[in-house]
């Protein structure tokens, strides 16, 4: 069996007695690897030998753009570029306000892994590609128009197997402040009373 493409050997023959070097590159999948090198006699009953080449897996890791442009108040689409060797990926997105997350996970339309194969949040990839080598994925978020009336900082996050975390921030820029009252005019008796007008707005707001 001839040894894996990935073995480089030189030289590939020689005469009587001298070296070979056996060089490896770099190995980013998660589960050790092996192949078998032969070297063979060309004249005569042609005796071989074979040397056992192991090289171990490498750790479970993730990269991905920390941030990304401002989406302007019309919406746009933000592309999020990663590499991982995980068997899994999970995911949030959202806006984070005074320490507490606030979920927006339907402007998510999908996480690809090697231009393919579609990677569901949390769930372990089929295939695992991420067994043998290291993959790149890409995650598309698609934005409407802002309904916010200040700018807005978002967050893609992303956990892998080894619970190592990556975050991507960027600024979803500030639509229209829109206000809204259901009354615009009240009518009170001589005596006095109360009423009540709903006030309907995605800004803060005073009265004077």
């Amino acid at each position: 069996m001839a040894k894996a493409a990935w073995c480089t050997v030189a030289p590939m023959s020689g005469k009587e007695n001298a070296p070979i070097n056996i060089t490896l590159p770099a190995h980013t999948g998660r589960l050790a690897r092996n192949t078998t090198v032969t070297v063979t006699n060309k004249n005569g009953t042609k005796p071989s030998k074979a040397i056992t080449i192991n090289q171990a897996g490498a750790a479970v890791t993730t990269t991905m753009d920390a941030t990304k442009p401002d989406v302007p108040k019309t919406g746009g689409t933000v592309v999020i570029n990663g590499t991982s060797n995980s068997s899994k990926l999970s995911w949030r997105f959202g806006i984070l306000i005074d320490g507490q997350y606030v979920p927006l996970m339907g402007f998510i339309r999908d996480v690809i892994g090697d231009g393919y194969i579609e990677i569901t949040n949390g769930e372990t990839l089929g295939p695992d590609i991420g067994r043998d080598a290291k993959y790149n994925f890409v995650a598309t978020i698609i934005l409407p128009e802002s309904q916010f009336a200040v700018d807005i900082p978002l967050t893609f996050e992303i956990t892998d197997d080894a619970k190592t975390k990556k975050t991507c921030t960027f600024t979803y820029k500030a639509g229209a402040s829109t206000l809204s009252v259901d009354k615009t005019t009240l009518n009170f008796n001589a005596g006095g009373g109360s009423q009540s007008v709903n006030v309907t707005s995605n800004d803060e707001w005073s009265v004077s």
